[in-house]
């Protein structure tokens, strides 16, 4: 995933983060997580690095990109109090 949003391991540019930004990341990263499950039970790797590293990397990145989703207003729809 190339978009900075889905990037779990740097803070995000916060002005980035718009409604119109968050649905787009993450769908995309739901889609990798998806192809990477299905080619998991396609290819049934058997080693750790093989069979479950890919998939722990991929959910990461879903986490990442979820908080995003929070940081800019939650499951609710509102957005966090800006500090003045």
């Amino acid at each position: 995933m190339t978009h900075p949003l889905a990037d779990a391991t740097t803070p995000p540019c916060f002005s980035a983060i718009t409604p119109e930004a968050i649905g787009p990341v993450i769908a995309a990263v739901l889609a990798e997580r998806d192809a990477t499950a299905e080619h998991l039970v396609r290819t049934a790797p058997q080693g750790f690095s093989e069979a479950w590293l890919p998939l722990i990397d991929r959910m990461i990145a879903v986490d990442g990109a979820a908080s995003i989703g929070a940081v800019h207003g939650g499951a609710r729809g509102r957005a966090l109090p800006r500090r003045t």
